[in-house]
């Protein structure tokens, strides 16, 4: 008869086993709630979330094309853009595609990251809403008109005339830009102080009034026993609340430097905008920093561009671009700089007639 004694056990305890099957439960459930998670940040569950996420696709695909230099619309489900990066300036070769893995972004060859799990369709946009649903959208506050002004050098006033085609009623936002002085004064009075902002000697001033038939067709700005250098932009806004238009203001400034693109001035958003709402950012920037031919902020629409002083030794840029809705806060659009400069930025949010 042989003896058991001293015999190693050849397996597991009943109650071993169900340790090892609860942990095991525990894992899987991990890896299933890191797949659901994952997956929800590809594929939004709400139409909210398919808004925000579909913007900001949007504004990085206006961005690649913005600075593109060479675009190849012959791939059949996709499109290539060759562009200069906004970095370090060199080409980069971007490519889109929507197909079976839903809209992909690959750069110079790289593994491409998939942007959207499903493959969107285009739509036609009548001025920057989808058309069929454009008609219902056109309460929106827009700016109907803008007139603009600079002085060639330094002035103890300036003046500027209403934008033609302003209508009673509409939403007049006046902005002065300068520097040299402490502030200016306005003519006629009446207008409603929203904000400033500053930096090395450079303001933005911004104010509001609604438009009537009877006012003169003039606004003057002057500096009190001082003088500057000064630009005055007038912006007739129609579809704004006809009595608390201004829903918000922020401002900010900094240094821009050319080749670190973080340090340009990004897009401000004041409080959480609604789809409607009016978002209009203001720039200045010291000499001539600014693209000649846009301001660079995907998204947005330019309004104004011009050199204020551009004689003088002290001459600024001032800019303004406006959009309606919130902007992305995953990749926040930027004013793009070529040059070294100081700059200062205001965003004005204005809401419409159901704000």
């Amino acid at each position: 008869m042989r003896s058991t004694l001293g015999r190693e056990r050849a397996g597991f305890t009943f109650i071993e086993l169900i340790a090892a099957m609860a942990a095991a439960s525990v894992l899987m459930v991990s890896l299933l709630a890191t797949v659901l998670i994952a997956t929800s940040l590809l594929q939004p569950n709400t139409s909210a979330q398919q808004e925000t996420r579909d913007r900001s696709i949007e504004d990085r695909i206006s961005s690649d094309l913005r600075y593109a230099t060479a675009i190849d619309s012959s791939p059949s489900y996709g499109f290539n853009v060759t562009r200069a990066s906004v970095t370090t300036g060199s080409s980069e070769s971007l490519s889109y595609e929507s197909y079976i893995d839903g809209l992909t972004r690959g750069v110079n060859g790289d593994a491409s990251v998939t942007l959207d799990i499903a493959a969107p369709s285009h739509q036609s946009h009548v001025d920057g809403y989808s058309a069929p649903t454009s008609a219902s959208q056109a309460y929106y506050p827009r700016v109907r008109a803008v007139n603009s002004v600079a002085s060639p050098g330094t002035v103890g006033s300036l003046s500027c005339p209403l934008p033609n085609g302003v209508k009673d009623g509409d939403l007049l936002l006046l902005v002065t830009t300068y520097r040299s002085a402490p502030f200016v004064l306005i003519s006629p009075g009446g207008w409603n102080f929203i904000n400033f902002a500053y930096r090395d000697g450079m303001v933005i001033d911004a104010r509001y009034t609604y438009y009537n038939s009877s006012m003169p067709p003039d606004v003057t700005a002057f500096f009190f026993f001082d003088t500057g250098e000064i630009g005055i932009s007038i912006y007739a806004i129609e579809n704004a609340h006809p009595y608390s238009p201004i829903l918000g203001s922020v401002s900010s400034s900094g240094e821009a430097y050319a080749g670190n693109s973080l340090s340009h001035p990004a897009a401000l958003q004041s409080g959480t905008h609604a789809e409607g709402d009016l978002n209009l950012q203001l720039i200045i920037a010291d000499e001539s920093p600014i693209a000649s031919s846009t301001l660079g902020m995907p998204g947005f629409t330019d309004v104004i561009r011009r050199t204020v002083a551009p004689y003088s030794s002290k001459r600024f840029s001032s800019g303004s671009a406006t959009r309606n809705g919130p902007i992305s806060t995953t990749f926040a659009p930027r004013v793009w700089f070529q040059q070294d400069a100081p700059w200062a930025m205001l965003s004005v949010r204005i809401g419409g007639p159901d704000a």
